[in-house]
């Protein structure tokens, strides 16, 4: 089964993506580390990775370079608390789908459900 993969080291903005993602009928593995998402991007067929920037292991742009170095197609949705301007540019480069503002969870959900629709 094709799910969604939920990087983050808050748990509790994690566990409420969850939460809202399986009343809409997705299944989705939430993980809070590089080195986690890395052994599921490896084991499971994805339908969308969404992923904090900042993590305590490593950095999602890291992840994001690494996913689409293995010729993944997947939507990569990169979410921080820091200003987008800071690190677009470079995301953008590396081959995000799409940068968002992490306290705009409404936009997340609305987006995570979006690009997963279309997978």
């Amino acid at each position: 089964m094709k799910q969604l993969l939920l990087i983050d080291d808050d748990e509790t903005y994690i566990l409420a993506l969850k939460v809202f993602l399986k009343h809409k009928g997705y299944h989705a593995k939430i993980v809070t580390t590089v080195a986690e998402a890395r052994k599921v991007i490896e084991q499971e067929e994805l339908l969308l990775i969404c992923s904090d920037l900042d993590l305590p292991d490593g950095s999602g742009m890291d992840l994001l370079k690494e996913v689409r170095n293995g010729n993944r197609t997947i939507p990569f949705l990169l979410v921080s608390n820091h200003e987008i301007e800071d690190y677009e540019t470079e995301a953008k480069q590396k081959g995000v789908t799409l940068c968002m503002e992490k306290m705009k969870v409404s936009m997340v959900k609305e987006k995570i459900l979006e690009y997963a629709a279309r997978s």
